[in-house]
């Protein structure tokens, strides 16, 4: 697809700010990447009227800041569709606002390896996941989720524990899914078995040996992408284990000295309550 810089630009930091953004803070993002964008007309004056034209288009799409779909037409039919099946589309307005937090997730979890969604009770936080999992389901896509409560179990049964007298380790449940989740190798593909067009991604039983391509990102293509969602808020007993993992190091340190590091193809989703 042809574009050009700017709008290369433009699209990129709205895929990584403007989904952490409040509704309030957006008008003011809007006016400020509008400022932005027209020293860059400004400076394109004698560029090609062509050139000049697909930029003031950029400007005008600031108006909205919202995802056109145009970057993703199979996934935004397939949502789309998913959206009328489930009859979340009664209301244009909810359904506008839901479809835009959705793709929002989307682009989300495609540049970075964890993503915090965020909302109060019964806001849509986990219908905004299902639907993301539907429309992959629906795309052919293949992929597994591990949901999970970190308040729900204590901190020795979440991450394991090591005996100090025996020294014999027993496995949390959290540490576990993270070790089996980014086990290397275990779901690779020729590229003759990669599908073209959006990938996005899905859900599938925990023990579901996947054989599909789930998502591209430039020239290297993962047949899987594996997402623990943990549900519940955030507390820094449980929390502080988990500083490693979101680093750039994005390795789990566990008491018995094992390290296990989230592979490209792994995302965390953290689903918190709005204080």
């Amino acid at each position: 697809m042809n574009v050009t810089e700017h709008e290369v630009f433009l699209r990129a930091v709205r895929s990584i700010t403007l989904a952490q953004l409040v509704s309030e803070d957006v008008p003011v993002f809007s006016g400020l990447l509008r400022e932005l964008l027209s020293g860059m007309v400004k400076d394109i004056k004698d560029f090609p009227k062509e050139t000049f034209d697909r930029v003031a288009s950029s400007m005008r799409l600031i108006s909205v800041l919202s995802f056109t779909g145009a970057s993703h037409p199979r996934f935004t039919s397939t949502l789309n569709e998913v959206l009328v099946e489930d009859k979340l589309d009664t209301v244009p307005a909810v359904r506008d606002k839901q479809r835009d937090k959705i793709y929002q997730l989307y682009e989300s979890t495609k540049v970075g390896h964890c993503t915090m969604v965020v909302g109060p009770t019964s806001g849509g936080k986990s219908t905004i996941i299902a639907t993301l999992v539907k429309t992959g389901i629906a795309m052919g896509v293949q992929t597994q989720v591990y949901p999970l409560n970190p308040k729900s179990l204590p901190i020795k049964e979440l991450y394991g524990v090591l005996d100090p007298i025996t020294q014999f380790w027993t496995e949390g449940v959290l540490s576990y899914i993270f070790r089996q989740m980014n086990i290397p190798g275990s779901y690779e593909t020729t590229d003759s078995q990669r599908p073209s067009g959006d990938t996005i991604p899905g859900t599938e039983p925990l023990c579901q040996d996947n054989r599909s391509s789930l998502f591209s990102t430039l020239s290297e293509t993962r047949q899987l992408r594996n997402y623990i969602v943990l549900d519940g808020d955030l507390d820094e007993v449980w929390l502080e284990n988990m500083n490693s993992v979101l680093d750039e190091s994005k390795t789990l340190c566990l008491p018995n000295g094992g390290r296990t590091e989230l592979v490209h193809h792994c995302r965390i989703l953290f689903e918190v309550r709005e204080n």
